[in-house]
């Protein structure tokens, strides 16, 4: 029994969607370990471990599906996709959008209204696997690359998957898709686009000393915060890193929410407090470390909100997965050997993309019809 198998979350739209994802929300280490965090969120006990039985019969592959699932509770809605019934051929990665599309539909406490939302992005699973299917029984690579280049919008490009070039475009304009419609989500379930700060995040690279170096997304987040914050508390256009480290201490300390007795012994801690750990954190991850969860509720969303206030909040996790989702790209694309230029010229074409995906879902909204 395999949780998270590559071969079965590949695709053209949303290929790697469920693995990719996964990595970006940074807090599952392993299979075991994903399902021991759902054990512990549905049966409401922090106590499970992975030293339970079920857990090692499962890393052991000796645990059926039917016997886990009975073990942690889950119910799964009808309409809920059953992958141990699927034929290979048709499973993909948007048979995970599927899935999120459907839960996220039961929960949302505005369903009439964003009807037409979930239909839009089912709409696109359907496409998708229609031409996952023709690709597949034609073996013609190119209706992939036509595909790709009308509905990811690539451009004019002589595109082939061995052109460097190419993949670094479409694994890119990929990427911004899904988080172009992770934000119209949030903007039509909030009535506002105050929830979307993609535009505001895109990587930029420059020079030092003769050395270049890369400023990722996650960091630009700290850099927008910063600005923001001077803007609100100190109506200045900028403040130094280490007044906004000063501010979110004392955010911290008082939140009565939070458990600050490591950070502070007593109230006049707070006079001077000491910055070195915050500092570091923060220069980890200007170089490519994604955020937690939890960090980014206690480091970066504090300065507005309780801690209290955050706990499962979608205008909280949503900018957190896509700030880690376009980080987690960025470093991949370094590492697979991208030039700063190409990541940060790629992800510049991001408000125009999110426009257009915006301008279909208006047309769909009229019409019911899905075009590029």
């Amino acid at each position: 029994m395999k949780l998270f198998n590559r071969e079965l979350d590949k695709g053209l739209l949303f290929n790697q969607f469920q693995g990719t994802t996964l990595r970006a929300i940074n807090s599952i280490k392993s299979e075991s370990d994903f399902l021991v965090k759902v054990a512990q969120k549905t049966k409401r006990n922090k106590s499970i471990t992975h030293d339970l039985q079920i857990f090692r019969d499962f890393r052991a592959g000796q645990l059926n599906t039917e016997k886990l699932r009975s073990y942690i509770g889950l119910e799964f809605p009808p309409g809920y996709p059953d992958y141990d019934s699927l034929d290979d051929d048709i499973i993909g990665g948007w048979h995970h959008v599927q899935s999120a599309v459907l839960m996220l539909s039961l929960n949302s406490e505005k369903t009439d209204r964003l009807s037409t939302f979930w239909n839009f992005i089912n709409a696109h699973c359907t496409l998708e696997r229609e031409q996952v299917l023709l690709v597949r029984s034609t073996k013609d690579i190119s209706l992939a690359e036509e595909f790709l280049k009308r509905w990811l919008y690539l451009g004019d490009t002589d595109l082939t998957f061995k052109d460097s070039s190419f993949r670094v475009t479409y694994v890119t304009n990929m990427i911004m898709f899904w988080s172009a419609c992770f934000e119209l989500f949030l903007e039509l379930e909030y009535e506002s686009d105050e929830h979307s700060i993609v535009s505001h995040i895109l990587p930029s690279w420059y020079t030092k000393k003769g050395n270049k170096y890369f400023s990722p997304s996650n960091e630009k987040v700290i850099e927008s915060v910063k600005r923001s914050w001077a803007k609100k508390s100190y109506n200045t256009n900028n403040i130094s890193n280490a007044q906004l480290h000063r501010d979110i201490l004392l955010k911290q300390y008082n939140d009565e929410t939070l458990d600050t007795s490591e950070l502070f012994t007593c109230k006049e801690d707070t006079i001077d407090p000491n910055t070195d750990a915050i500092k570091k954190r923060f220069q980890r991850i200007g170089k490519g470390q994604l955020f937690t969860l939890n960090q980014f509720r206690t480091d970066i969303a504090i300065l507005n909100n309780s801690y209290a206030e955050t706990k499962e909040q979608l205008p909280i996790i949503i900018p957190f997965l896509l700030t880690n989702l376009f980080t987690l790209c960025q470093t991949d694309l370094i590492e697979a050997g991208c030039s700063f230029e190409s990541i940060v010229n790629n992800f510049a074409s991001y408000p125009s993309l999110k426009s257009n995906i915006r301008n279909r879902y208006d047309h769909f909204l009229v019409s019911g019809e899905l075009r590029p």
